[in-house]
């Protein structure tokens, strides 16, 4: 299977991509800065959540996009306007070229938690 992970660069995001191509997947990584290969040697294609650049070449022939993107609070206020532009964005971009699945990293009790990056998480 060919996923691709946006996110695959940070925290969680790097132990899936490690662990997916383990178990046999074929992994892609967006990444906003450049191609090549990553730390783990997963494959690192340019994209950019935010403008929607490169997304569709970076989905191209996936089965699956895992979703673990993250953002700075301070650089998009409310958080909200990031996830609502990048999803809209990855999506269409999956749209366009057929992709069968998406998964979304969440959090169990996110909705109960005090911060408007949570809910912006949830919204």
């Amino acid at each position: 299977m060919q996923v691709l992970i946006a996110g695959g660069t940070g925290t969680s995001g790097h132990v899936l991509a490690r662990r997916a191509a383990a178990a046999g997947h074929q992994v892609r990584v967006l990444s906003r800065r450049s191609g090549g290969s990553g730390p783990d040697g997963q494959h690192l294609v340019r994209g950019d959540l935010t403008t929607g650049a490169g997304l569709d070449e970076a989905v191209e022939g996936v089965d699956a996009v895992v979703d673990l993107s993250n953002v700075a609070a301070s650089r998009y206020r409310p958080a909200s306007s990031f996830f609502t532009m990048a999803t809209e964005h990855l999506f269409a971009a999956e749209e366009r070229a057929g992709v069968g699945h998406h998964l979304t990293l969440s959090i169990v009790g996110v909705d109960r938690f005090p911060s408007a990056y949570y809910r912006a998480k949830v919204d």
